[in-house]
């Protein structure tokens, strides 16, 4: 399921933390439960070596540290030993955590470490003071708080207040052709039913209804399970950044990992083995029909990635990925004329003149806009002639793409760009809608003698 993953497959494309972040999530996870199972000064410092590396690969896995307490708390309430290994078991714990903050100093190169509180310059409203104080940009400045040295990093202190920063302000977000300043609280669980194929999901909501929880160990069930419902909880609380879905990509190993148990060897009722079997075929199938265009990817729930863009844009649909493919279609095609031309994008308009494309960037007007031409301005804006739309243009709240929305493009790059042809007729036809009746109707009628 992970290698077949296409939110995976996709992402795996960026040079971004999230995927390598997911893997070290898991690692770190699997070291902690073989340490939580059989408490051996070994496996701690392994485990705290594993922590580490998740912990600089990206902040969310911040949310392993709850996790792991209350699962160990669990272990030993369910062991029941004697305050001898209660205070063995808290040492290597403690080691554990101390080993995690050195793996994590050696990323950051030790500095700043140890800083205390109040000598940090805080930009998030959650840790800033009231202004015109001493405490204006750091609440703990003059605070006992203010003066405990912090053993972490200073650019790792620094960078969980940017984050702070950054979801402390609401940002324009788009959800299933609503747009709005902030976010749904639903958004990055309706990305995930819309972004995996739905036999994943299926499989994953089987395991979590009818998995074996009573033969599953409550260590492993509260760390497997118990994660990724703490990073889905968090990250959809934090409504004012609805972007991307990448975000909740730690979260999916897990949530595999635990649907493997209806495809093992001690599933002891084979017919629910081969039908996991058959669901786990079927979703790799449906991410493989897509690949290599994965980044694009929409199950059939969602009308496939031909209609991505009705439901989420950005990262989770369309971040430029296919610039080059365009850059080719212009290039080698003989029946596309898009040079010069006009595209709507502006990246892909600068990505095309760095190939060596000569095109033009298409401005669109609004229909008050056009009410207020004259058809001779609209015919020099619209020419006749092939167009380049960005699939995510098509939703401007403004109707500056209605003509497109009518017309089925001649070509499509990637599920996320659009080739249009216009002809005169079809820019008359669209113009009439504006109040361009008369003029028009005579400039069709000049088209049909030229015809003749």
């Amino acid at each position: 399921m992970w290698a077949a993953s296409p939110l995976v497959i996709g992402t795996s494309q960026e040079i971004l933390p999230d995927v390598p972040a997911a893997a070290l999530g898991l690692l770190s996870a699997w070291g902690f439960y073989r340490w939580v199972v059989e408490p051996q000064w070994e496996s701690a410092i392994l485990a705290g070596l594993a922590l580490g590396l998740a912990e600089l690969s990206k902040f969310t896995l911040i949310l392993l540290v709850p996790v792991y307490v209350g699962v160990w708390l669990i272990a030993w309430c369910r062991r029941g030993r004697g305050g001898k290994r209660l205070l063995s078991e808290a040492a290597q714990f403690t080691a554990l955590g101390l080993i995690a903050l050195v793996v994590l100093g050696i990323g950051y190169n030790f500095q700043g470490m140890f800083r205390p509180l109040g000598d940090y310059r805080f930009y998030s409203d959650k840790l800033r003071g009231e202004p015109g104080t001493v405490q204006e940009d750091n609440r703990f400045r003059g605070t006992l708080l203010g003066a405990v040295p912090m053993p972490f990093p200073a650019d790792y202190v620094q960078g969980i207040d940017r984050q702070a920063y950054d979801l402390g302000h609401p940002w324009h977000g788009y959800l299933r052709g609503e747009e709005k300043e902030g976010g749904w609280y639903h958004y990055y669980l309706y990305g995930l039913v819309v972004k995996e194929p739905l036999a994943f999901l299926g499989l994953i909501l089987w395991a979590l209804v009818f998995g074996s929880w009573r033969r599953m160990p409550p260590e492993f069930c509260c760390l497997v399970i118990g994660f990724p419902v703490l990073v889905m909880l968090c990250v959809s609380l934090q409504t004012n950044l609805n972007h991307h879905l990448r975000y909740i990509l730690p979260a999916l190993p897990f949530l595999f990992l635990w649907s493997g148990q209806l495809v093992s060897p001690e599933m002891r009722r084979p017919p629910v083995r081969w039908l996991a079997w058959a669901l786990l075929v079927m979703g790799m199938v449906s991410s493989a029909i897509v690949y290599p265009y994965s980044y694009a990817y929409f199950n059939w729930l969602a009308g496939g990635p031909e209609n991505g863009y009705r439901h989420l844009i950005g990262s989770n649909f369309c971040w430029g990925q296919d610039g080059l493919l365009v850059a080719d279609l212009l290039r080698d095609d003989p029946e596309i004329r898009v040079s010069p031309g006009y595209v709507s994008n502006q990246y892909l308009v600068k990505l095309l003149e760095e190939e060596g494309i000569e095109v033009q960037s298409f401005v669109p007007m609004t229909p008050e806009q056009m009410r207020a031409q004259k058809l001779s301005d609209l015919l020099e804006a619209f020419p006749p002639g092939d167009y380049v739309i960005s699939a995510t243009s098509l939703i401007d709240p403004e109707g500056r793409y209605g003509l497109f929305e009518k017309l089925q493009p001649i070509r499509i790059v990637g599920y996320t760009v659009h080739v249009y042809r216009l002809t005169e007729r079809e820019l008359l036809d669209w113009f009439q809608r504006y109040g361009k009746h008369r003029e028009a109707s005579v400039q069709h009628r000049h088209l049909s003698h030229d015809a003749e």
